[in-house]
C-alpha cells in the first residue's frame, strides 16, 4: 500500500513540477524574445541617431531677430589658456565677428591656470570694457565674477559653466558651447549601433569640470537603456596627469574587459596625449574603438588614418564666436540672451572632409555669418 499509494501521492507533483519547468521554460523563451525584440529596437534608434548627427547641417536655427548694435564697443577675451588651440582660435574668430560691427577686441591670456583667469579677469575689469567674454572655468573664478558684475561688466562664458545658455548661479549672462549631454549620448548611441547592441565600454572624464560630469552623467544614462551594452568602468582622470595616467590605465583595461573595448571620452585631448602605450603592445585596431568630443586636430587625423578613433564630436568654434558677438549685442541692449544651440555633428571617416573637415574644423553649412549679419543690419 506505502509502495501503491506513495507513487499514487507523487505523481499530481511530479505533473505539477513538470508543467511548471514547461511554463518556465515558455516564460524564459518568452523573455528572451521580447529582450531581443526590444535590443534589436534599441539598435535601430541608435543607428537612426547616429545618421542624423552625420548629416549635413544647412538649416539655420539661430535667431532671426536682434536689437540694434551699439557703433562702438569694446570687448576683451580672457583666453583659459592661449596655448590651447581652441582657446586661441576662438579669440581670433570673435575678432572677425566684432569687426563686422566695428568693435574692438582685446585678448588677456590665462595661461591655464585659476590664478591666471582671476588676473586676467581683474585686468579686464579694471579697462572698464562694454563686455567681457572669457573660456576660464567660472566656478574656480566666483569673485572676479562676482567683482565684473557689481562693475555693471556682462561677462559670457565660453565653455565656462556645464550648459549652456544663462547662467546667473555663476555670474555670467550666459554660457555658450554646444550640449554636453546631447554629445555624450551620441557617443553612446554610435557605440551601440556599432557593437549591435553589446558594446563593453570604459568612459574617461575628469570629476573637477561640470562640463565633463555632465557629459558622463549623459553617458551612464545612455548605457543603462541598452540592455546588452555594459559599462565596465567610469573612470576619473584628471586632466593634468592624463599623459601620464591615461597610457596605463588604457593598458589595464585591455588585459581586463572584453574586446573590442569601447572607450569613451568627453574630450579628445586625452586620446591626444594618452595613447602612447598603445604602439608599444601592438593592440591591433579591432580590439580598441574610440569616441571623444571636440574635435581636435589629432582626432581628425587618428580617424583619417584609422589609429583607434572613430569618431569624434567636434565643436563649431567659429560659429560659436560668432554667436558670442551677437550674445553681447544682446546685453549691451538690456536683452535676454538667445536660447540657440548648435546641434551636434558626428564625423566620422566617411563624412570627415565634409562642413570644414578638410581642414580639421566643423564649420555647419547653414551660412551664419551671412545670418548673423543680417540680423545686425550690416550685411
Amino acid at each position: 500500500m506505502t509502495r501503491a499509494t506513495t507513487p499514487q501521492r507523487q505523481w499530481p507533483t511530479a505533473v505539477a513540477a513538470a508543467s511548471l519547468l514547461v511554463v518556465a521554460a515558455c516564460s524564459a523563451t518568452s523573455s528572451s524574445a521580447a529582450t531581443s525584440g526590444t535590443t534589436a529596437v534599441g539598435v535601430q534608434q541608435a543607428k537612426d541617431a547616429v545618421a542624423a548627427a552625420q548629416s549635413l547641417q544647412t538649416t539655420w536655427t539661430g535667431p532671426t531677430t536682434s536689437p540694434k548694435p551699439p557703433k562702438s564697443a569694446s570687448i576683451i577675451y580672457v583666453s583659459s589658456d592661449q596655448n590651447n588651440p581652441f582657446a586661441s582660435q576662438f579669440g581670433s574668430y570673435l575678432k572677425d565677428a566684432a569687426a563686422k560691427l566695428g568693435w574692438h577686441v582685446s585678448v588677456i591670456d590665462g595661461k591655464g591656470t585659476p590664478s591666471g583667469w582671476s588676473d586676467g579677469l581683474r585686468q579686464a575689469i579694471a579697462s572698464k570694457p562694454s563686455a567681457i567674454v572669457t573660456s576660464a572655468q567660472a566656478p574656480s573664478v566666483q569673485q572676479p565674477l562676482a567683482e565684473a558684475a557689481a562693475a555693471g561688466i556682462p561677462v559670457l562664458g565660453l565653455h565656462s559653466s556645464a550648459a549652456p545658455g544663462p547662467d546667473p548661479t555663476h555670474h555670467l549672462y550666459t554660457n555658450i558651447t554646444s550640449d554636453p549631454a546631447a554629445a555624450g549620448k551620441v557617443m553612446v548611441d554610435w557605440a551601440m549601433a556599432d557593437s549591435n547592441g553589446k558594446a563593453h565600454i570604459v568612459i574617461v572624464g575628469d570629476d573637477q569640470y561640470p562640463v565633463s560630469n555632465l557629459k558622463r552623467d549623459a553617458m551612464v544614462a545612455a548605457i543603462k537603456a541598452c540592455s546588452g551594452c555594459t559599462l565596465e568602468k567610469n573612470a576619473n582622470v584628471p586632466v593634468g596627469t592624463a599623459a601620464t595616467d591615461l597610457p596605463t590605465q588604457l593598458t589595464s583595461w585591455l588585459q581586463t574587459y572584453p574586446k573590442p573595448l569601447y572607450v569613451l571620452s568627453v574630450a579628445d585631448f586625452y586620446f591626444d596625449v594618452g595613447l602612447s602605450s598603445l604602439k608599444n603592445l601592438n593592440v591591433p585596431k579591432s580590439d580598441l574603438r574610440l569616441a571623444a568630443t571636440d574635435g581636435t586636430t589629432q582626432a581628425y587625423q587618428r580617424i583619417r588614418t584609422g589609429q583607434y578613433q572613430v569618431v569624434t564630436v567636434p565643436e563649431p568654434t567659429e560659429l560659436l564666436a560668432w554667436q558670442a558677438a551677437d550674445e553681447v549685442n544682446r546685453a549691451l541692449n538690456h536683452q535676454q540672451p538667445s536660447t540657440f544651440t548648435q546641434p551636434i555633428y558626428l564625423v566620422n571617416k566617411q563624412n570627415i572632409d565634409s562642413q570644414g573637415g578638410s581642414n580639421n574644423q566643423f564649420v555647419p553649412q547653414n551660412d551664419y555669418k551671412t545670418r548673423y549679419a543680417k540680423i545686425w543690419g550690416v550685411s
